[in-house]
């Protein structure tokens, strides 16, 4: 009943995660040069330099990144794993500590000399604060509407027999705070999805999808409330490793600060169009914290999905987040087989794992080491051609790299990365070294040359990357060139080389009466043949 109630609703860019830690909810804005993306929230949110961001894309896998460039509005993130591509709009999150969006106090002005008080304090008694302010609590909050609307469309051109492909995203969310005077919220975000692509000679592709990413009530979860539920449809709040629901959620806080939750409902299917599949999903978690600081923490849960799709899993995951010094975070995915799966052996494995400690000088330095594993669940729902499921399934990759920056001036930065991967086919290792210079060329202006190579299972490559670019006033713009140089594996002599040139230019606008644009061009040269792509994300918040 209450979820027919709710009339709209996305969620508030920031959500009750402890007390001492706050959930920062964003999106990918757009996409930089290089394993990078920009989100829509950034120092004024309370991010900082360092922090690590979580990604949840639609079709399933958490993948992360650390904040290595910050402005008011929008935030640059380095993804941990180069080979990981991360869409504009994908949702994600990044928990940062409560001191941080507190207000500073402002010193006190003086104020002429007042005459004696008239009145006494004649309940007041030694020992009572003085002043005692209590917080306002949900239900009595007044009703705030708020949400956003996009559009993001994308088209590329290839020479090659006149390939053509493009897609256009259109949706919208929106949240209200306290719809029925009860302290609750209801959210809803949705998305129309168009996608072509014309293949000469071949079968072309026109694909049309709507979905329903969220539509959902929820109450309590706040520092007034240690209990707190959700229904409807939602990315689940307690474990968001499990995906989305369409059921029920209950969590509760215990007095020490742990917390425990479950839930039960109909898995959609994770892919595209979250299609309703009606597979039952059961699912529970437990979280540990140390203490109120909650700087370190355990959680463990484990899903049961039957239909369709039937799966038995397990999640565990552990942050440690000092005020300083080293920190860490990690997270497992554990499936379970049994004599019935035709093609996984009985017994548990690790389907997938990212693991990341990395640490923040005070002179501004980083390092980070990420370990992650890749391997793909077998689920019962048929995704695969029968003559290839072997493949797919034995399939897996481990990849360890280290990442990270030193300031060598005020303006200057040396920043590098190195990773070694191991899979089922073979195995390789990609690095990559540059410098940036701030005010380079202009005010406000940034300068960058990196030079990578990389030996992969299928092509070994070397290269360079220049980028200039510069924060305005109103947003950023842009341009980059590159140029690498591919051997192939298990081509002919004639085409086991290839020089490929890359240029790409973007300009981003910031809060321009409540909007949001970026814009970007792409071409790509190789050999005889080459592609043009034009982007536009166009996004309004209110």
């Amino acid at each position: 009943m209450l979820l027919l109630l709710a009339l709209a609703l996305a969620a508030p860019a920031r959500a009750q995660d402890g007390q001492d830690t706050v959930r920062i909810e964003l999106r990918v804005s757009a996409t930089r040069a290089g394993p990078a993306v920009v989100i829509d929230r950034g120092e004024g949110a309370g991010l900082a330099l360092g922090d690590r961001v979580r990604f949840f894309p639609v079709r399933g896998g958490t993948f992360e990144g650390v904040v290595v460039e910050l402005e008011d509005r929008s935030a640059v993130v380095e993804l941990s794993n180069p080979n990981v591509r991360i869409e504009t709009g994908v949702k994600g999150e990044v928990l940062i500590p409560r001191e941080r969006l507190e207000r500073e106090v402002e010193a006190p002005v003086a104020v002429p000399e007042h005459s004696p008080w008239e009145r006494s304090d004649e309940d007041w008694s030694p020992g009572m604060p003085l002043l005692a302010l209590e917080g306002v609590r949900p239900e009595a909050r007044p009703l705030k509407i708020g949400g956003r609307i996009y559009l993001y469309g994308n088209g590329t051109l290839t020479t090659d027999a006149g390939r053509k492909d493009g897609y256009l995203r259109a949706g919208g969310e929106m949240f209200l705070e306290n719809p029925l005077g009860e302290g609750g919220g209801a959210h809803i975000d949705g998305e129309f999805n168009y996608r072509r692509a014309d293949v000469p000679d071949g079968d072309d592709d026109d694909q049309t999808d709507l979905r329903i990413d969220r539509f959902s009530y929820h109450r309590g979860g706040t520092r007034f409330s240690d209990q707190r539920w959700e229904i409807g449809r939602f990315l689940q709040y307690g474990m968001p490793e499990f995906g989305v629901l369409d059921g029920f959620e209950y969590d509760r806080r215990l007095p020490n600060g742990d917390r425990w939750g479950a839930s039960i409902g109909s898995a959609p299917d994770p892919y595209d169009d979250l299609e309703e599949d009606f597979d039952f999903q059961m699912a529970g978690y437990y979280r540990w914290v140390l203490d109120e600081l909650e700087q370190l923490s355990f959680s463990g849960g484990y899903q049961m999905i039957r239909g369709d799709s039937s799966r038995d899993l397990f999640v565990a995951k552990g942050h440690y987040l000092p005020p300083t010094g080293w920190n860490f975070h990690g997270t497992v995915w554990i499936d379970a087989y049994t004599s019935g799966d035709d093609e996984k052996d009985s017994g548990l494995e690790l389907t997938q794992a990212i693991a990341t400690t990395g640490h923040l000088w005070k002179s501004g330095n980083g390092l980070n080491f990420t370990y992650s594993r890749v391997r793909i669940p077998e689920t019962d729902d048929d995704l695969y051609d029968p003559l290839i499921e072997d493949d797919i399934y034995d399939a897996r990759v481990d990849r360890l790299s280290m990442n990270g920056w030193r300031w060598l001036e005020k303006k200057k930065r040396l920043h590098g990365r190195v990773g070694v991967w191991d899979a089922d086919r073979g195995s390789g290792a990609d690095a990559e070294v540059g410098m940036d210079v701030q005010d380079f060329l202009l005010d406000r202006g940034r300068g960058d040359l990196s030079v990578f190579a990389g030996d992969g299972l299928y092509s070994d490559y070397v290269g360079a990357r220049l980028t200039f670019g510069r924060n305005v006033a109103t947003g950023h713009w842009d341009i980059m060139y590159e140029i690498s140089s591919h051997s192939q594996t298990g081509f002919e002599d004639e085409n086991d080389d290839m020089v490929m040139h890359r240029i790409r230019t973007s300009r981003e606008f910031h809060d321009i009466s409540g909007w949001n644009l970026s814009l970007y061009g792409e071409s790509n040269i190789w050999d005889e043949d080459s592609s043009y792509s034009l982007g536009i994300f166009l996004q309004k918040s209110f």
